[in-house]
């Protein structure tokens, strides 16, 4: 059986057109692609908390799988981001992985020397203590004479003593 010319033109032109719808839908389903795995850029999660990152990262796509979370002692306040892998403004994409440092807070076991407080109202003291992050303290109060109300009498341990933040500490203030 022979085919008609009509009949082989109109085979090349489905061909074509085949050709063509394929070809078009590669290149679109491509470009959806190539969409899903643009790199997003990173953002400044410095002094942030933890939740912050996860919602960027659902935001942007990305799977929470890619970041991991680690802790160190700082002086910031506790779960404060200190520190990130991949800085601010850098491209970041489905293949890369993020590394986030989470502050412990402050090393209980740094050592500081305890100043002499003589002369000093226990909202200074106090301040002092919050400052150098020192938890461990007690207030207690005793008459004192000649020493105002509210001010330093003594402490335990004593002025200049090193101490861990740690330690416990114990402020006698006069009642007066």
């Amino acid at each position: 059986m022979r085919m008609s010319i009509k009949t082989k033109i109109l085979l090349a032109v489905a061909a074509v057109l085949l050709a063509a719808t394929c070809a078009a839908g590669f290149y679109y389903l491509d470009t959806l692609n190539a969409e899903k795995n643009a790199p997003a850029a990173m953002a400044d999660f410095s002094g942030r908390k933890k939740e912050d990152v996860l919602s960027w990262f659902s935001e942007n796509g990305f799977d929470e799988s890619q970041v991991t979370f680690s802790y160190a002692f700082d002086e910031a306040q506790e779960d404060v981001i200190i520190n990130q892998s991949v800085a601010k403004g850098d491209p970041f994409t489905k293949s890369d992985t993020l590394e986030i440092t989470l502050s412990s807070g402050p090393d209980p076991d740094e050592m500081i020397e305890l100043p002499d407080f003589t002369g000093m109202t226990t909202e200074e003291i106090t301040k002092w203590f919050e400052d150098n992050n020192l938890t461990n303290v007690t207030y207690q109060f005793t008459i004192a004479e000649g020493i105002e109300a509210d001010h330093f009498v003594s402490m335990e341990p004593e002025a200049k003593t090193m101490v861990k933040r740690r330690d416990r500490i114990t402020v006698t203030l006069s009642s007066g």
